[in-house]
């Protein structure tokens, strides 16, 4: 086995808690106790009350095939991946830049590899990605990158045009990814590397953002976002979106012009 294949097997059982979850979930998904199931927003102020909610959830599913949710914490930080002969280190700072960079054990000294707004490293039987890119006021752009190490020396190929920046990634099985974009779910296969766009909901960009998605045995997706739980739920035509949302706070109310809103009796 080469250093790169042995560093890649790594990688994957480091990420697995990303994804073994998925392989064991309930046919269909419980809607945890003190949540309550609601309609997305359908009026302006709707959605505005959403994008100003103070909470931000994150999902995932236990073993036994439970839904957990909690409040998501801030995004600050590099992402990193330890590889053998040193980790890859990818820096997002915005809309003021990022990159992708190579440490070496023992050394202080970075190589770049890319020059970009990394969001997740994706390890698979495929090979190992990089998920990159930024959505800022009208831009939103997002791509993937298989990455590659010869004789010492990284590089990184475009494989995939997201068409939108990536918030979160799963991987589901061996070769499918499930990619959280700004307007919606995009899967990709990584051995052909070609995209599908599963769903979109044009109110998302510039009011909702989120942090985790999961997909269930049933092929449900379930997608922590500001406000709310999103749960898109398989039908003849695609996917049906709900909000799970905190029982003590179904609805919202604004308050003020400049980012307030109260919750109000159901």
């Amino acid at each position: 086995m080469t250093p790169l294949a042995r560093s890649l097997l790594a990688a994957i059982v480091a990420l697995s808690c990303v994804t073994h979850s998925d392989r064991v979930e309930a046919e269909t998904p419980t809607v945890p106790p003190g949540w309550t199931v609601i309609s997305p927003p359908v009026t302006e102020e709707g959605w505005l009350c959403a994008n100003w909610a103070r909470q931000h959830w994150s999902v995932e599913v236990a073993e036994s095939g439970a839904v957990r949710i909690d409040q998501a914490t801030g995004r600050g930080g590099p992402i990193t991946l330890q590889m053998q002969g040193g980790r890859l280190i990818g820096t997002n700072r915005g809309e003021f830049g990022g990159a992708l960079e190579w440490e070496p054990t023992g050394s202080s000294r970075r190589e770049l590899i890319l020059r970009g707004n990394p969001v997740a490293f994706v390890a698979s039987p495929a090979g190992l990605f990089l998920a990159e890119g930024l959505a800022h006021l009208t831009i939103s752009r997002g791509r993937l990158f298989k990455l590659r190490q010869t004789d010492g020396q990284w590089t990184a190929v475009q494989v995939v045009d997201l068409g939108e920046a990536p918030d979160a990634v799963r991987l589901v099985d061996p070769t499918t990814l499930l990619v959280l974009t700004t307007s919606g779910v995009t899967q990709v296969d990584l051995a052909k590397q070609a995209a599908t766009i599963l769903f979109t909901n044009q109110h998302w960009p510039g009011f909702m953002h989120g942090n985790s998605i999961v997909r269930t045995s049933s092929g449900a997706i379930l997608i922590g976002m500001v406000r709310a739980v999103v749960v898109l739920a398989p039908s003849s035509s695609g996917f049906t979106e709900a909000w799970w949302v905190p029982s003590s706070c179904t609805r919202l109310r604004k308050t003020s012009e400049t980012g307030t809103c109260e919750c109000v009796a159901s």
